[in-house]
């Protein structure tokens, strides 16, 4: 017969039951060190060292606006006026490797823009909030793109 108790390993006297945030904190620790990853690993920031400089930088996803190839160079532009670019020493294609997916899409070849700040668009052009640049999307890159915005239009309402 199974007890509630009985997935506890025993030890002598009662023992108490794990919390729900202790098991939840234990699983992902686990997870973590399953791929190969510290127990302390931050997934929502990461760091860059400047052009020009010896020091690093953290960069929170949130605070990137739009990123601009420049060579084997890339500029990452900041939501913030006080803090308006940084430039690296790696193209854009190794920037774009470093980003998560769920906030960022490539625009044209030069471009990468984070979709949480798309404020319209016009055709195939793009709109962000922050900045009076506008980002023409590519061919290649357009079905993507676009696919990630929900349109309230009358070809989405339901017939009557």
């Amino acid at each position: 017969m199974e007890t509630i108790h009985t997935h506890y390993p025993k030890k002598a006297g009662l023992q108490k039951p794990a919390s729900s945030k202790e098991t939840v904190k234990t699983d992902e620790i686990a997870m973590l060190t399953q791929i190969g990853l510290p127990p302390g690993y931050v997934n929502d920031v990461f760091f860059v060292k400047p052009l020009y400089g010896n020091y690093r930088i953290k960069i929170h996803y949130e605070e990137i606006l739009w990123i601009e190839a420049d060579n084997n160079y890339s500029h990452i532009h900041f939501r913030q006026e006080n803090k308006p670019y940084v430039t690296v020493a790696f193209n854009i294609r190794k920037v774009e490797s470093m980003l998560p997916i769920r906030y960022f899409a490539r625009a044209n070849r030069s471009e990468i823009i984070n979709l949480k700040y798309v404020w319209e668009y016009y055709g195939y052009t793009i709109f962000l909030s922050g900045t009076p640049h506008q980002f023409v999307v590519s061919e290649p890159y357009r079905k993507y793109i676009f696919s990630c915005f929900t349109e309230l239009s009358k070809k989405t309402l339901p017939s009557k």
